[in-house]
């Protein structure tokens, strides 16, 4: 399967014009101690709240926790795969990434 194949298997995507008042869009998915860790490996963010139990448990959650910004993502993927509306058309220029990032 094809990479644009295996993503329509899971994804759809509504126009701005299909979109009513009321409509509700969401994303499920459990977020495991792998996901925590690569997206630590991808972003830089090697706090040990999120990577190390025994410091995590001296915390105020008293466990390992997900960082912000993935969850922010999931946001992300509802706002532009459910709706086909991006973070910035919603929420303007408060958007805490000034411009997206590209690969290479």
């Amino acid at each position: 399967m094809d990479q644009e194949s295996s993503h329509s298997a899971f994804m759809e995507n509504r126009v701005y014009d299909e979109i009513g008042i009321g409509d509700k869009a969401s994303v499920t998915r459990i977020i495991n101690l792998e996901d925590i860790e690569l997206f630590s490996v991808i972003s830089g963010d090697i706090n040990p709240v999120y990577l190390d139990p025994e410091y995590a448990s001296t915390d105020m959650f008293h466990h390992i926790i997900s960082q912000g910004v993935l969850t922010a993502g999931l946001i992300s993927a509802v706002l532009g795969n459910k709706t086909s509306r991006a973070w910035d058309d919603l929420f303007g220029s408060g958007s805490p990434v000034p411009r997206p990032g590209k690969p290479g």
